[in-house]
């Protein structure tokens, strides 16, 4: 089963336009046994995604990469950006 989460994420600056943004994410997770071998421990694990952003500003696309803690018992299973919030 499935669940959403939403994340808030600044880009500070934005390549395109040189100023702070701020952007909504929407982070799609899925549960998962803390008993499969190579799962869980004491770090947090963490896991980069490359993502099309739009500048407020300028109206232009740019890529960025996002980088989540995925918590332990959970595995991301997709990354929407939702909107850029000034």
């Amino acid at each position: 089963m499935s669940e959403n989460v939403n994340r808030r994420i600044e880009i500070d600056p934005c390549p395109r336009c040189g100023k702070p943004h701020h952007y909504a994410l929407k982070v799609t997770r899925s549960r998962i046994s803390d008993f499969l071998p190579g799962i869980g421990g004491d770090t947090p694990d963490e896991r980069s995604f490359v993502r099309l952003f739009t500048c407020p500003v300028e109206s232009s696309s740019f890529q960025a990469t996002v980088s989540l803690i995925v918590e332990r018992g959970f595995r991301i299973k997709d990354v929407e950006v939702l909107g850029d919030h000034v």
